[in-house]
């Protein structure tokens, strides 16, 4: 199952541009336009807040492949056939999850590799990898709430929706300006919400700081995210493959 998913994304043109080339464009993109402004602010390279950031963004437009990959089997009947097959039932779930944990290893290591040129360095090959659990972790949780909502819902809204809270949470994190930068109104948001947790234990990983804290909080949001939605993914699941 998860071989037959890496295959089929990475046919897809689309699937490519909006996984892989739309976060590293971004990441470049981001440094040239506020890079030297946000290095002024905070006394730090701008690419150690927007490389955690793009890795994080490129996991979760990733997952949106998968979304809509699970909505055409849905409506074509492949979801059926899988039912029917003498394999266990959770076996194309587990599948799509492992799937989407490749597809974020492979991403995060080519958002580093573009993150190189404009600053950015991890010390170790134990960071590296420290660093490249985070966006992992996070992008299953992500992907989890994502596959359950493409199984329960039929509203062909939920791309769009996807969408703009990707983006809104890129926008509103402590991963895209410092948190002294926000408004004093926004920044208990800004500081709890799940993307800043992510980024801020990256960065840390990055700058050789302490990053336990918001490594343990990023792991209670994305446990907690795959355990919520574990349940109505398999009962959407069974569902749509019933139906």
């Amino acid at each position: 199952m998860t071989k037959r998913l890496l295959i089929i994304w990475s046919r897809d043109p689309l699937t490519m541009v909006q996984a892989v080339a739309y976060p590293a464009i971004m990441l470049v993109m981001l440094w040239m336009v506020i890079g030297i402004t946000m290095e002024g602010f905070s006394n730090e390279p701008a690419a150690y807040r927007f490389a955690p950031l793009m890795s994080l963004v490129a996991a979760m437009v990733g997952s949106i492949a998968g979304v809509v990959l699970v909505i055409q089997e849905r409506e074509n009947g492949v979801l059926s056939r899988y039912w029917s097959l003498p394999i266990h039932r959770g076996a194309d779930l587990a599948g799509r999850l492992m799937a989407e944990a490749v597809r974020i290893v492979l991403t995060t290591i080519l958002i580093l590799i573009v993150a190189f040129p404009l600053g950015f360095r991890l010390n170790s090959v134990t960071a590296t990898f420290a660093f490249l659990s985070v966006p992992l972790m996070f992008g299953i949780g992500f992907a989890t709430v994502a596959t359950a909502c493409a199984l329960i819902t039929t509203k062909q809204t939920l791309i769009a929706a996807l969408q703009l809270f990707i983006m809104f949470g890129m926008f509103f994190s402590s991963g895209f300006v410092p948190l002294q930068a926000f408004p004093s109104w926004a920044q208990p948001f800004v500081e709890n919400q799940p993307l800043s947790h992510a980024v801020e234990a990256m960065r840390g990983i990055a700058l050789g700081e302490d990053y336990s804290s918001p490594l343990i909080r990023c792991a209670i949001w994305s446990g907690s995210l795959v355990v919520l939605f574990s349940v109505p993914a398999i009962v959407g699941y069974r569902r749509s493959a019933a139906g």
